[in-house]
């Protein structure tokens, strides 16, 4: 009697597990089925999520140069054959030529145009059109040819041209030729997003935030994603290898990545330089462990991008924060700005103007030395773009294509925006964070933060602050 009870006990036992078992099965597939949760606007947090859990973006983790872009980001918004084309040019340092190339893509894919990009040569050396060493072509755009015979525009007779310069001669009253600044009207037919914040009116077209604007995002998002996909094979290679040794460092798991990017000018005068870049770089950490703590983060390492290697010296030195940065050629300390044959030229002290012109020539001393160059660049800003959070102190143009690659991936971008940097009593006060994001369900939200003048993060004392 007692063996048969044993075995009934046991029986019992193997039917509770599989019961179990199938129960657990059942639970995660009804999870799996279950629509997703909802984000609510001015939250970071879905409605619902504990504060200390932590949050998922869309296109996160290891490998996310391969889940980011994926097909529905590089569909076709032309027909392959073109019939009408536009003539971009490229001027000044690599956030101004992506971010006026992106306007100029949504005023032409928006009328039903063809973008032809001429970025310039590497004077000096064989390159004769950065663009095309650092892209190859894709349905919508192309690089300039040395020769062009077959541009197209109502302008030329049976609307081909026979040459480069009677296309641009043509183009002009058509509005499509565009040597460098792209039109006041460059926003698609009929909308007219406002491009100053209602009351903070300072440098929103830096900020670039009406490339997020959901008539806007459909053809900047298609911009961003297949810059990221005609990338040079080399190019691609040196992004992949180095999110696959930094984003998720071997013993790390699910490192967060937060991107920063200080435009600081490397000794060039300009209207956003701050009074004081060391407060800039110690607040901007502070923001940091905000942006981490609203978000759930919990490894988290910090990209910075930098126009001034002393913001990585200022993080290293007064902060514990995990910094981590890419290893590239720069311009000495106070050489102003260089990218490929353009050079700061304008807005230097006397004293430092021989070391720009130093720094033009080493770039330019040969082809591959000015393509790496301007592929370091390029790189720094694809990296903030694949980051699983933004922070971002002070308005650039470099950061556009980075801010339009987060929102599509679902990663919030924070800035401090209208802050001018300059208010000797900014030491003193909160300051506002404001971050964008948008869900899988393709709905913008903000949320705001408040950073304080001092945390755990800035241990310069009370002197300082």
């Amino acid at each position: 009697m007692r063996v048969l009870s044993i075995a009934l006990c046991a029986i019992h036992a193997v039917s509770s597990e599989r019961d179990e078992h199938g129960m657990r099965q059942a639970l995660r597939l009804a999870r799996m089925r279950a629509p997703r949760e909802r984000r609510g606007p001015g939250a970071g947090l879905g409605a619902g999520r504990a504060p200390g859990s932590r949050s998922r973006d869309f296109y996160g983790g290891a490998n996310r140069t391969r889940l980011w872009p994926r097909t529905k980001h590089l569909q076709p918004l032309l027909p392959s054959t073109p019939t009408e084309h536009l003539w971009a040019g490229g001027c000044c340092g690599l956030g101004h030529r992506t971010s006026r190339l992106m306007r100029l893509y949504v005023y032409a894919m928006s009328r039903g145009r063809h973008v032809v990009v001429d970025w310039g040569a590497c004077v000096g050396t064989p390159v004769a059109n950065l663009f095309s060493a650092l892209f190859g072509d894709w349905n919508e755009l192309r690089a300039a040819q040395p020769r062009e015979n077959e541009l197209r525009t109502p302008g030329c007779p049976s609307g081909v041209c026979p040459t480069g310069n009677a296309f641009k001669e043509a183009a002009k009253s058509r509005r499509s030729f565009f040597p460098n600044e792209p039109p006041e009207d460059w926003q698609p037919p009929g909308v007219k997003v406002e491009r100053k914040h209602p009351s903070k009116t300072l440098w929103q077209g830096e900020w670039g935030l009406f490339n997020l604007h959901a008539d806007i995002f459909k053809y900047s998002e298609h911009f961003a994603a297949s810059m990221v996909k005609a990338l040079r094979p080399e190019i691609k290679a040196r992004l992949d290898d180095f999110i696959q040794k930094e984003f998720s460092p071997r013993g790390r798991r699910r490192t967060r990545i937060i991107g920063v990017h200080f435009r600081f000018g490397n000794g060039e005068k300009f209207g956003r330089r701050p009074a004081n870049a060391t407060h800039v770089v110690l607040r901007t950490a502070s923001a940091v462990e905000r942006v981490s703590a609203a978000l759930g983060y919990e490894n988290v390492r910090v990209l910075v991008a930098t126009d001034d290697a002393s913001a990585l010296d200022t993080l290293r030195k007064h902060t514990t924060l995990d910094v981590f940065a890419r290893p590239q050629w720069r311009p000495p300390p106070g050489a102003g700005i260089v990218f490929s044959s353009w050079r700061t030229k304008d807005h230097l002290d006397e004293k430092i103007k021989e070391a720009t012109e130093a720094a033009h020539r080493e770039v330019v001393r040969d082809a591959n030395t000015c393509v790496g160059a301007a592929a370091d660049m390029l790189i720094d800003s694809l990296l903030l773009g694949y980051a699983d959070a933004l922070v971002l102190p002070v308005p650039s143009t470099f950061t556009i294509l980075p801010k339009v690659m987060a929102h599509s991936r679902g990663a919030p971008s924070c800035m401090f925006i209208g802050e001018t940097w300059r208010d000797l009593n900014i030491k003193k006060r909160d300051l506002e964070l404001t971050c964008v994001r948008r869900d899988r369900g393709g709905r913008a939200s903000d949320f705001r933060l408040t950073v304080p003048p001092q945390g755990k993060a800035s241990w310069l004392g009370a002197r300082f602050w």
